[in-house]
């Protein structure tokens, strides 16, 4: 079963990369099929095209999912009225509320549409909604959003998995009747309203969002801190809703209905019924799926007398999930949840064994999440460029700990419905540990050897590191491994050496990245010695009290995408919030050895308000300062160099005018970076050291910026906006129109994601996340 179902994965896996074709795949699905009758009489040679023939279905199972489109398509773009019903509770996103919502019809040129389809409903925040509501409006529908840079998350694949397709911008939206939800899904809402408001009126404001997300899987109440702290401390699985909760409850039943001597089949019916019906309260996420397909693979065996088969049982939960949910190998928590168990299937036994030594209770826990941590980091690194070290020993620790919240909170909320006094004497306990568990959390995630953020590795040296893992447990397992154990070790050492000796081969272009980092500027270049130089860093989505961390959310992430391990040289091209902010995340983590700033600057109240904070943290962490302007340049190796145009000597009242223009050089190739600078200051500049292969275009696109005698000058072959959602017009149409006289090519990273330049220093190529 086990090989079966990895290779369903793998096929799943090669789909989601290479998307073939499905006519394609049906061929060699036929061909395998022919395999396998030709087979049928040699044992090896039948599995071996069995194995073969599921890795193709899982190859063209992806594919027919993915290519099902949505029936709301057609009204992409356009504005046509509405009925939804609002089936869950909103999420504040910055200047509007988000809505979970089922659409229910679509009027469009004279034609009314039926659909029962699974969409987010942007409104305003001053328009109210609950549960349960069915609202009319005007609408325009679109997707949701994919990539924005190279390695990001796809946010697309992952909704589309959980059936939402499109998002749809309200207008006006009227109720038209409440409480329209329908029975059982009233009855799904309401208990676990009911949870919530046990746990929120017996405990503070803290404490309360910690249990509610560990009991619900809702962490929308917690601490964008707190949630950091238990990511960096390795713990963020006991606020996500996983096998380990479901495990803890039915521990939880047992103990309860043992005392009642049901039988074993009915106890364990009523078990199975209970976790059923809180999988379905919690929303059904993929890690309690898993672990309730996995208790119902237990309770089954036990019925028929079968002894129960860890690995099958993983194996089998995987293959059922997806047949069905072929797209769940875009959901972190499937493939985290389905690593850790796989982990502890192959790797706690041969360490069990092996720590003989050690106390029967410590070895248990110790060797559980060693082999957790061996087989999950890969995984974890890859998805959120961060490997905790401190989790091997704060797991030992903290999920006994959270075993007794989590059994305390499940307590409280079955003895509130019978006393809402007894209740608050339970949930009393969890204050104390969860105060306790929050305390600890927060010092070991400070704790300076607590992990370290790792770049997005190439495949091979994933591969590489698992190999090396089985190669450690065949060692432990099998005589004939540890009888020539000096010669894999040592074959190994050799690939592992060629393998890095690949990583750290020199490239032969030069590549520059116009991140999408909203309505902000951030370029980072790589000389093709893998020299990093980061051009601005984004910044400054505020909304009233929302805060959005775009060094931290995107800037970050997106150069951890890039392989980078550190970064040579920050240039500041001006000191407003929209190219400053996002830099104190990126100074905070990378270790930087020169930050250049203009060597002029506007008065206090015209720079951000993040100057010093950044100019603190580069002298903390020895950064070295440079203040440049027209007339100075920095080599950066390999050919490449950039010189400043500006700014000059005088200082000017508007910080635009202000910013560091540069232009890059690499053999034949130029790009021409000129912050926010307008008409006035572009006509200073010398027009016969203007003409670029790239520009970065002036202001965001700004009407202001970017003239045609400028655009003459310069004689771009392509031009990048780096722009986002914004309340100043821009790109201004004029701008746009002007670009376009020029001949060149325009790119803006709010259409087409982050833009991608590779040159060897005499041609170029121009590329985009999204097309």
């Amino acid at each position: 079963m086990t090989f079966f179902a990895l290779s369903f994965f793998f096929g799943i896996l090669y789909a989601s990369i290479i998307l073939p074709g499905i006519s394609v795949m049906l061929f060699f699905l036929l061909l395998a099929a022919v395999l396998v009758f030709l087979n049928r009489r040699n044992e090896t040679n039948f599995k071996a095209a069995i194995i073969l023939m599921i890795f193709i279905f899982g190859i063209l199972d992806y594919c027919l999912i993915f290519s099902i489109g949505s029936k709301l398509d057609a009204f992409d773009g356009k504005i046509a009225d509405y009925e939804c019903l609002i089936i869950d509770n909103p999420v504040e996103k910055g200047d509007y509320m988000q809505y979970t919502a089922k659409c229910l019809s679509v009027a469009y040129d004279g034609n009314r549409y039926s659909f029962n389809k699974k969409v987010f409903l942007r409104i305003n925040k001053e328009t109210k909604f609950k549960f349960g509501d069915k609202i009319s409006f005007k609408g325009e529908c679109s997707e949701i959003t994919g990539k924005r840079n190279p390695g990001d998350f796809d946010y697309k694949l992952y909704y589309s998995n959980k059936g939402i397709k499109k998002v749809i911008k309200v207008d006006n939206a009227v109720l038209l009747r409440d409480n329209s939800a329908g029975a059982f899904n009233k009855m799904m809402y309401l208990s676990k309203e009911k949870v919530r408001n046990s746990i929120t009126e017996a405990l503070p404001e803290e404490e309360a969002a910690i249990l509610v997300g560990i009991i619900t899987g809702d962490k929308a109440d917690i601490d964008e801190d707190m949630r950091d702290a238990y990511m960096r401390a390795g713990l963020s699985h006991i606020l996500s809703v996983s096998g380990l909760h479901v495990g803890f409850l039915m521990l939880l039943l047992t103990y309860v209905l043992t005392p009642f001597r049901l039988g074993q089949r009915l106890q364990g019916f009523i078990i199975l019924l209970a976790v059923t019906y809180y999988v379905l309260l919690i929303g059904a996420p993929l890690p309690s799926v898993r672990a309730l397909i996995m208790l119902a693979v237990l309770m089954a065996g036990k019925a028929a007398g079968r002894k129960y088969d860890l690995p099958a049982s993983i194996s089998f939960a995987g293959m059922v999930m997806l047949v069905f949910k072929p797209l769940a190998v875009h959901d972190p928590g499937f493939m985290i949840s389905f690593g850790a168990m796989y982990s502890i299937a192959i790797i706690y036994t041969p360490f069990y064994e092996k720590l003989k030594s050690i106390p029967s209770v410590i070895r248990s826990a110790g060797a559980l999440s060693l082999s957790v941590w061996l087989g999950l980091s890969p995984i974890l690194a890859y998805y959120f460029n961060y490997v905790s070290i401190i989790s091997i020993i704060a797991n030992i620790i903290m999920v006994p700990l959270s075993l007794i919240i989590t059994m305390a909170g499940f307590a409280g909320v079955f003895a509130g419905i019978v006393s809402n006094t007894l209740a608050l004497y339970i949930f009393s306990v969890d204050y104390y540990l969860i105060g306790l568990l929050n305390f600890i959390i927060r010092k070991v995630s400070a704790l300076p050897a607590a992990g370290f953020n790792i770049p997005t590795l190439p495949l091979y040296l994933y591969v590489l590191y698992y190999a090396g893992i089985g190669l450690l447990i065949a060692f432990f397992k099998f005589n004939f491994f540890s009888v020539y154990a000096k010669r894999f070790a040592l074959a190994y050492m050799l690939a592992a050496a060629i393998a890095l000796s690949v990583y750290n081969l020199p490239a032969k272009e030069l590549k520059m990245v116009f991140f999408d980092v909203g309505q902000g500027d951030s370029c980072c270049i790589i000389t093709p010695k893998k020299k990093a130089v980061l051009i601005d860093g984004g910044g400054s989505p505020h909304h009233g009290d929302y805060y959005y961390d775009v060094g931290g959310k995107i800037t970050l992430p997106a150069l951890l995408h890039q392989g980078i391990w550190r970064i040579d040289t920050v240039i500041l091209s001006h000191l407003h919030d929209d190219h400053i902010e996002g830099l104190l995340k990126v100074m905070e983590v990378y270790r930087v050895k020169n930050l250049i700033l203009p060597g002029v600057s506007g008065s206090s109240d015209n720079i951000s308000k993040y100057s010093g904070a950044l100019l603190d943290m580069c002298r903390r962490k020895g950064v070295k300062i440079c203040k440049l302007g027209g007339g100075d340049y920095i080599d950066l190796g390999s050919g490449v160099r950039m010189d400043f145009l500006l700014p000059g000597e005088e200082s000017k009242s508007d910080e635009n005018e202000n910013s560091l223009v540069g232009m890059l050089e690499y053999g034949d190739f130029c790009a021409l970076f000129t912050g926010d600078i307008g008409k006035d200051t572009e006509s200073t500049l010398t027009k016969g050291v203007l003409k670029s292969d790239v520009l970065k275009v002036p202001h965001h696109g700004s009407g202001r910026s970017s003239s045609e005698e400028f655009l003459k000058a310069v004689q771009p072959k392509v031009s990048i906006i780096s722009v986002g959602k914004n309340n100043y017009g821009h790109p201004s149409p004029d701008t746009l129109k002007r670009l376009g006289a020029s001949g060149s090519l325009v790119y803006s990273t709010d259409k087409n994601g982050a833009v991608i330049v590779t040159t060897d220093g005499k041609s170029m190529k121009v590329r985009t996340v999204r097309q």
